[in-house]
């Protein structure tokens, strides 16, 4: 949506993409297939629908497909969100299943991420959790990525993690990307019972900009949730609530932990918008979209170096 959409870079990892209308404050979903598909495709290695070419955007391995040898790492990893009550939610449930499968088992996926992961050069690899869908006025899509971070999970956890609950941080970060009338509401939660919890806040974003002749108008809501499993593990949690205008979902889980000296983040997210008539167009700014996110989630880990 080149000339009817523009897109917004929440703090840390919350994944933000934004385009105008007023239509329902249902969730999207990329769950159901019976509307048409505009996404990555399944052929690992294929050029993505709608990306002008050859893409970072590949499609995934089954997520049932245990992996064979996996790091002990991840094999904890997976043990302690088993654990939460977090993985009773639909949507995270899903989210975890493509990293950790029965009895605590990481997936192939989880493997393949790792190895993968974006290092600070060229552009990350994304993969594609099957393709993007347009139904009812809206595109959605679900994804897996990785970074390989240039500090530790406990420098990040400490230092970089917090900054997503900043009410003035998370409007500077708005500000700065072209966006007017900007109100960011956060509210810390002052105790959740769930394992390993650390943090977390409510957050709302209210926000606006003129794109053409159109006003782009932005709001929802959505709680973030901490947690630190011990022993270097760690999870972010953004879990969707509602929204009014432009964004129908910004749901993900971040794994954070080190592995053979590097600190790693892999992220597994799924977000819906409206695709203003333009769902070819929206499709192939959401992939963009998330890419620049992660990039400054990147970027973001090496100025708190």
């Amino acid at each position: 949506m080149r000339q009817h959409c523009t897109q917004y870079t929440a703090v840390m990892v919350a994944l933000v993409v934004a385009c105008s209308t007023g239509q329902s404050s249902k969730k999207g979903t990329n769950t159901n297939k019976s509307g048409s598909t505009l996404g990555a495709s399944n052929s690992v290695g294929q050029p993505a629908v709608g990306t002008g070419g050859a893409s970072n955007v590949i499609g995934s391995q089954s997520a049932n497909q245990v992996s064979g040898n996996p790091p002990a790492v991840l094999v904890s990893w997976c043990s302690e969100i088993s654990g939460t009550k977090l993985v009773k939610i639909q949507d995270h449930a899903t989210q975890v299943a493509n990293l950790c499968g029965t009895a605590n088992a990481p997936t192939q996926l989880f493997s393949d991420l790792i190895a993968k992961a974006y290092t600070g050069t060229g552009r990350p690899n994304i993969t594609g959790l099957g393709q993007i869908v347009s139904k009812d006025g809206q595109v959605s899509w679900s994804y897996a990525s990785s970074l390989k971070l240039p500090i530790s999970a406990k420098s990040h956890f400490d230092l970089v993690g917090p900054r997503q609950g900043d009410k003035k941080i998370a409007e500077q970060g708005l500000v700065a990307d072209g966006a007017q009338n900007v109100t960011v509401s956060s509210t810390p939660i002052i105790s959740n019972p769930d394992k390993g919890w650390s943090r977390g806040w409510d957050m709302t974003q209210d926000w606006s900009r003129n794109v053409v002749i159109l006003q782009v108008v932005t709001s929802y809501s959505y709680q973030v949730n901490h947690f630190d499993f011990g022993r270097g593990l760690y999870l972010y949690a953004q879990t969707f609530k509602e929204g009014t205008s432009t964004v129908r979902n910004n749901e993900l889980i971040s794994a954070l932990f080190e592995l053979n000296g590097g600190t790693y983040l892999t992220v597994v997210g799924d977000v819906a918008i409206d695709d203003l008539g333009f769902p070819a167009q929206a499709a192939t700014g959401l992939m963009s979209d998330v890419e620049k996110n992660l990039l400054k989630v990147y970027e973001q880990s090496k100025i708190a170096k």
